[in-house]
């Protein structure tokens, strides 16, 4: 590893790190939530049980995983609030990109596609300047 004489270099390669977990927590999460909702599918759940069972436990992983591994918080009633506004900030950031990609190509995974990265640098700055600050 390459030594760093200054704090600003440090606080770079801090933050990069971060951001490296922060992904890896999302992706994660994204797991959970598809494999126990294929799991719930598998025995015989409603579709929007499974659904909906599978999304919360990834989120559950998510926020628990961010607030103990990316951001070195606690849980709290405060930081679980703003990490739900943030949440629904990006579904609306999302739904945006879906639907102007499907008006404008007919795709609406393209728009979720696109969307990904301004979610992921949104929910990244949001969390660490907002919610676990």
């Amino acid at each position: 590893m390459i030594p760093l004489k200054d704090g600003a270099g440090t606080a770079t390669l801090h933050m990069t790190r971060q951001f490296i977990i922060f992904i890896a927590v999302g992706v994660a999460s994204a797991l959970v939530d598809m494999a126990l909702m294929q799991l719930l599918l598998s025995h015989g759940a409603v579709l929007w049980l499974a659904v909906a069972v599978g999304f919360a436990a990834g989120l559950l992983v998510n926020y628990l995983s961010h607030t103990k591994l990316t951001f070195r918080s606690t849980v709290s009633w405060r930081t679980g609030t703003r990490f739900a506004a943030i949440v629904a900030f990006n579904y609306v950031m999302t739904l945006g990109f879906v639907h102007a990609a499907q008006a404008l190509s007919g795709s609406a995974l393209a728009g979720k596609v696109v969307s990904l990265p301004f979610v992921a640098v949104a929910g990244f700055v949001a969390s660490r300047t907002w919610v676990f600050k």
